[in-house]
């Protein structure tokens, strides 16, 4: 996996979630589902696993990164029993996760925006950050920012901004990757072993 958990809570990744929430208190999460919680669906999973054991809801932001070219927050929900304990019940590829719990944050049923922090100069790497947020901005305005699962957006508007998105992340990929690198592809190989000089 390219972006996901980062290993390590550096100084860069305390700056970024200094600047999200004024505090740098992110710590590793396990993740812990609940039987009938479904994948990617936070807040209806932690609804559901207060109603049957109590707690409460803790708002905050899973903390995923690109090592050396962006860092990413994305509004996440985990559980808090009356003790004061964190679990995280929602299904997830990565275990654990870095969490960075914010008071000041709820959900509201609009969808929001992921938070993405350019570890480098590079250009391309400013232009993945804007594009991916315009692509944010297209599939949520209006009435879709309260819609959930899949939508329908015209194909002239989201087409050119996702092959523009993948674009630029093969071309990040390829200058930044290497030889020991997961492969961009997925299967779990290094990049030398798998698609090297294929892509």
């Amino acid at each position: 996996m390219i972006i996901g958990t980062p290993q390590h809570i550096t100084s860069e990744i305390r700056k970024f979630c200094k600047q999200i929430t004024g505090n740098a208190n992110s710590f590793y999460l396990k993740v812990e589902q609940a039987p009938e919680s479904i994948k990617l669906e936070c807040f209806p999973n932690v609804d559901n696993f207060i109603v049957k054991n109590g707690g409460s809801v803790q708002y905050g932001w899973r903390i995923a990164e690109w090592s050396g070219v962006i860092m990413e927050a994305e509004l996440h929900a985990v559980w808090r029993s009356s003790d004061g304990s964190y679990r995280d019940v929602t299904p997830f590829v990565e275990n654990p996760i870095l969490f960075l719990p914010d008071n000041a944050r709820t959900y509201q049923g609009k969808q929001i925006s992921n938070i993405r922090y350019a570890l480098s100069n590079n250009l391309l790497v400013h232009e993945f950050i804007a594009v991916n947020n315009q692509i944010f901005e297209v599939t949520n305005q209006g009435y879709l920012a309260e819609k959930h699962g899949k939508i329908s957006i015209p194909a002239h508007l989201i087409r050119p901004l996702q092959s523009r998105s993948a674009e630029l992340f093969l071309k990040i990929y390829k200058s930044t990757a290497k030889p020991n690198s997961p492969c961009v592809c997925g299967r779990g190989r290094k990049y030398k072993k798998c698609c090297f000089g294929k892509i």
